[in-house]
């Protein structure tokens, strides 16, 4: 099987997972906005710009075909460099910033793709087909991620109801004190 060279370079797999990502929410705005779906989709992390059909029926078959193609191309890339590709995979995950209540596809692709158990991983790899076939690495991948939060000090003063830049009185620290333990 033959894999588009371009996915050999960081640039080149968020391109892909950005375009993942776009495809995913003209679907979901085909559905929410029936009548008048946006046509024009602009990525945040690769600057891609989808310009597509206002067609439903189209939007979800192409979906469906690219990433198929693309999980072939991610696991022969991925035969062939595992780690750097782990490492490009988790990359994306890092820098795609996703509301709680929003899916990003490209991420869970991602996340999909680097938890996959592959010839590589001979240990995993040689279990019994009904054991290996539930087995993910995800769970590794998720504890390198280093995930964005406030310092204590910020998330006290939104508590307690300050600005950023105000100082608390003693009163109020006391009780932010309480709040973390």
């Amino acid at each position: 099987m033959c894999i588009p060279s371009v996915l050999c370079h960081e640039a080149g797999i968020f391109s892909l997972l950005d375009i993942l990502k776009l495809l995913f929410q003209s679907v979901i705005d085909g559905d929410t906005n029936e009548y008048e779906p946006q046509i024009v989709f602009t990525s945040d992390i690769s600057g891609v710009k989808l310009v597509l059909s206002d067609s439903h029926k189209w939007r979800v078959e192409t979906l469906n075909k690219f990433s198929s193609h693309a999980k072939s191309w991610v696991t022969q890339c991925q035969l062939k460099s595992r780690l750097n590709m782990k490492s490009i995979l988790r990359s994306y995950v890092t820098k795609s910033h996703t509301a709680p209540d929003e899916v990003n596809f490209g991420s869970s692709f991602a996340l999909e793709m680097a938890g996959k158990v592959l010839p590589s991983d001979k240990e995993l790899y040689t279990l019994e087909p009904s054991t290996a076939g539930r087995i993910s690495l995800t769970s590794g991948l998720l504890t390198q991620h280093q995930f964005k939060r406030e310092p204590s000090s910020i998330v006290a003063k939104k508590l307690i109801g300050l600005a950023q830049d105000e100082v608390p009185p003693i009163a109020l620290l006391n009780q932010t004190k309480l709040l973390k333990s």
